[in-house]
């Protein structure tokens, strides 16, 4: 039975919903092509009409993440507020976004599997940061500073690395306060120097 363009794409997304959750919450280890067609509810031959591999199929989900990333950056900074930073920082690191591993941004959940990844996805994966550095850097503080580029680079880290930290220690008043350390630290980076 041949299916209408449509009903492939909306099959296609939901598989890369599906493997993007479950490679978030288990790692790329921790689950394979079955159990992803599984979750999708879908055999692993239909799932295989969609991506050539596991592999495949995990550069796209991560490619997607990277996307998103960079557009949520966009977002904020077409509110035209000067405060982006800050809003961007208090979103990144609520406790609804830390809590949604699943979810959440590509950078925390996924960056571990990348370092064990082949050279393919790690090139995907840094053009993914590229992407995102260059979407911090279209507006201020970044643009136009001198150091612009290595404090977009460093917000990237923090952002990253902070959600990271907060969602992996078991005490739920040192995962608040490690993500109000980020927020105060990007919030002072956001500042208007004039």
């Amino acid at each position: 039975m041949r299916y209408p363009p449509e009903q492939k794409e909306k099959t296609r997304l939901e598989i890369l919903d599906v493997a993007g959750r479950v490679f978030r919450e288990r790692g790329y280890d921790g689950i394979g092509v079955d159990g992803v067609a599984a979750e999708a509810q879908l055999t692993s031959g239909a799932l295989y009409k969609h991506f050539r591999s596991k592999s495949a199929l995990f550069r796209e989900v991560l490619r997607l993440g990277l996307v998103r990333l960079a557009a949520g950056i966009n977002r904020f900074q077409q509110q035209g507020r000067a405060d982006w930073l800050p809003l961007l920082a208090d979103w990144y690191m609520s406790a609804a976004h830390r809590a949604d591993l699943g979810k959440g941004c590509a950078l925390p959940s996924l960056s571990p599997e990348v370092v064990k990844a082949d050279s393919e996805t790690r090139s995907l994966y840094q053009e993914g940061l590229l992407a995102a550095v260059t979407a911090l850097m279209r507006a201020p503080p970044f643009r136009d500073a001198k150091d612009g580029r290595q404090h977009a680079w460093a917000t990237l880290a923090l952002l990253a690395g902070g959600v990271t930290l907060s969602r992996a220690v078991a005490d739920p008043a040192l995962a608040d306060e490690i993500a109000s350390a980020v927020r105060d630290v990007l919030a002072a980076t956001g500042k208007d120097p004039s």
